[in-house]
């Protein structure tokens, strides 16, 4: 899964990267220099069912702030969506949204099923996983990573080290299941 987020975003950035660096070599003229910016944000999402996109829209319409929605993948970024020919920028903000930023159990499994649950993006399981069995799944995975040698053997997200319990995180949790996978493939003389 993380894999999978990974991906999207950075194929966001490089489709970002990419649009922007195209409108700048494409010729035509510039706009003129301005220091000027409208107050209005520009929310950039991979797809149009992206998992933060209504969380955005949500949160922007309760503090009434006008804002545009850019879906990455069918909208080109140009220069001309960013700057307006007088050479005032056209947001103040661009916010990304972001597939991977779960922070309890409940949300990490919904986030995953939409995913590899049999209706997901990326299909892989005959039935929505519940959190015990996707936790099973990627504890193994990451087991795996650490058992490769790698020095980037597995990586967690910011969002998960939250505590959604007293001394509980999804990172926590994966944590624990890892080590209890880990303890099946070891023996450690005890005296």
């Amino acid at each position: 899964m993380k894999t999978a987020c990974r991906r999207s975003s950075i194929a966001l950035i490089v489709v970002l990267a990419t649009s922007v660096l195209s409108a700048a070599n494409a010729g035509g003229t510039p706009a003129p220099a301005s220091d000027r910016v409208a107050l209005r944000q520009l929310i950039v999402a991979t797809e149009a069912d992206d998992f933060g996109l209504s969380t955005w829209k949500t949160i922007l319409d309760r503090v009434g702030t006008p804002y545009d929605v850019l879906v990455a993948k069918p909208d080109p970024l140009t220069a001309d969506r960013l700057v307006k020919p007088d050479g005032t920028g056209r947001y103040s903000a661009i916010l990304l949204t972001s597939n991977d930023q779960a922070t309890a159990p409940a949300e990490q499994t919904l986030l995953y099923n939409s995913f590899y649950g049999p209706n997901g993006r990326w299909p892989y399981f005959d039935h929505n996983l519940g959190y015990a069995e996707m936790l099973d799944f990627e504890s193994d995975v990451a087991l795996d990573h650490v058992q490769s040698g790698s020095a980037y053997a597995h990586t967690v997200h910011q969002g998960n080290l939250r505590q959604y319990a007293s001394g509980k995180s999804l990172t926590f949790d994966s944590r624990v299941a890892v080590t209890a996978g880990a303890t099946t493939f070891t023996a450690v003389p005890r005296p």
